[in-house]
Order: C-alpha cells, then sequence, then structure tokens
C-alpha cells in the first residue's frame, strides 16, 4: 500500500487506497488513525485502490481503482479534496 502525506499539511494527513475493500481513507500519521472518506466500491466493486498523484496545492487527488470482477475494469477517478478552511 503506497501512503501519499498531504503538501504543506502541519498536520502530517495524507491519503491511502484500501487493498481489495475499494475504500480511499484520509489517515493521520501522528496518530496512526485513519477514516474512510470515499467508496470507490460505487464505481468498481472490490476496486484495488491507489492514490497515483496529489496536486502540489493538495487539492487534487488522481486515485486508480482497479477491479477484477466480475470483468477487469481500469479507472481513474480525480477526487477534488474540499476543506471548509479554504
Amino acid at each position: 500500500m503506497d501512503c501519499e502525506l498531504l503538501p504543506h499539511n502541519a498536520d502530517g494527513d495524507g491519503y491511502v487506497g484500501g487493498s481489495g475493500n475499494g475504500q480511499l481513507y484520509l489517515f493521520d500519521s501522528r496518530t496512526g488513525t485513519a477514516r474512510d472518506v470515499f467508496n470507490l466500491d460505487t464505481i468498481a466493486p472490490g476496486a484495488l485502490t491507489q492514490v497515483t498523484a496529489i496536486s502540489p496545492d493538495g487539492l487534487l487527488l488522481i486515485v486508480l481503482a482497479v477491479a477484477f470482477w466480475p470483468f477487469t475494469a481500469h479507472r481513474l477517478l480525480a477526487y477534488r479534496r474540499w476543506s471548509g478552511s479554504r
């Protein structure tokens, strides 16, 4: 699993994709906790997800979701992070 830290984030937050459960998680690297932020099962059931890129400002994530059933499907999802503080 590849974890990607958000650039310029003083709290040490980042994103990681779930392995085979289709989830995208926001994690706190200081406390070791994570929470679900997006369920890719809606577009690729049982997907292996990976954050492939984060924009320099940390607002755009490129997420790859690969599912192997009922047929092979490769989907690329751009997820825009929204923050009430911006």
